[in-house]
């Protein structure tokens, strides 16, 4: 099935994108286009005013060191251990896999949507995309647009799932693969698994094991649509959604004694990437 992927770059997508470009026989990648920003067009120091006035502080503070310290490693890896099955640079990956890879500002730009449309993918699949993808965009595939998402839907819609987990005081999470709609997370389910919290679980450690859960979980529903065999079903019940983390809900999720993620786990979770992946 001929594919277009759609992700902005960091260790979770790296996980679900790579293993995506492994199955060949699941989907042929046509290529696969980077999104780079989520508050492009408010700018720069609007984006940075807000976060510190209205969100959460040490959540975003978290998400950019992470993003650092991710590239860091990465291009650490391209240079010193390129044929090792660790995370890579996803421009250095699809140029060793001969794919080509668009960056865009805007995902629902002409321009993106002509260098789509002159593909003629069979199926778009949003991989941690941090941008909504409009009717035009939606409509080019012949097949369908698909996301997955780091909850069991229809609960915990939106952003940051495995924080707002934490901060509720779940015991469960998971994954969720399903059709996009024109409303955030709320299309047909088409392959859902859950994945259990652990006690000592951070926001970093849980997403991590959902994007590794999450690659089979993706590869078998397409797997599934492919051969005409999915049954998909509607999301049912009202559901919750998300957004961003906020000050008072960042209070809440320390003084419960949660953890937004360490270094130490980081680097172990990024270099464990290719023993879980040859040992599943």
């Amino acid at each position: 099935m001929k594919t277009v992927v759609i992700t902005s770059e960091n260790l979770y997508s790296n996980i679900i994108v790579r293993h995506l470009l492994e199955e060949k026989e699941v989907a042929d990648v046509l290529a696969v286009i980077k999104t780079e920003g989520v508050f492009y067009k408010v700018g720069t120091v609007k984006t940075l005013v807000r976060i510190f006035k209205d969100y959460s502080t040490r959540f975003f503070i978290y998400k950019i060191v992470e993003t650092i310290l991710y590239s860091i490693l990465a291009n650490i890896n391209k240079i010193f251990f390129p044929d090792k099955n660790y995370p890579l640079p996803l421009a250095f990956l699809l140029k060793r896999e001969k794919i080509p890879l668009l960056k865009t500002k805007d995902i629902n730009s002409d321009e993106v949507l002509r260098y789509i449309r002159a593909l003629e993918p069979d199926l778009l699949v949003s991989v941690s995309a941090n941008q909504k993808l409009k009717k035009r965009i939606l409509a080019i595939p012949k097949k369908a647009s698909v996301n997955i998402h780091s909850s069991l839907l229809p609960n915990y819609r939106g952003v940051a799932p495995y924080f707002w987990v934490l901060h509720n005081k779940e015991k469960k999470t998971g994954i969720t693969v399903h059709f996009i709609d024109n409303d955030f997370d709320t299309g047909y389910i088409m392959g859902q698994k859950e994945v259990e919290i652990n006690p000592n679980d951070t926001a970093q450690s849980l997403f991590f094991r959902c994007c590794f859960c999450g690659k089979d979980v993706l590869l078998t529903s397409i797997t599934k649509f492919k051969s005409n065999l999915s049954d998909a079903i509607p999301q049912s019940g009202a559901g919750s959604y998300y957004s961003w983390p906020d000050k008072a809900s960042e209070r809440k999720f320390i003084k419960d004694g949660n953890r937004f993620w360490s270094i130490r786990s980081f680097i172990t979770d990024f270099y464990s990437f290719g023993q879980k992946t040859m040992s599943q």
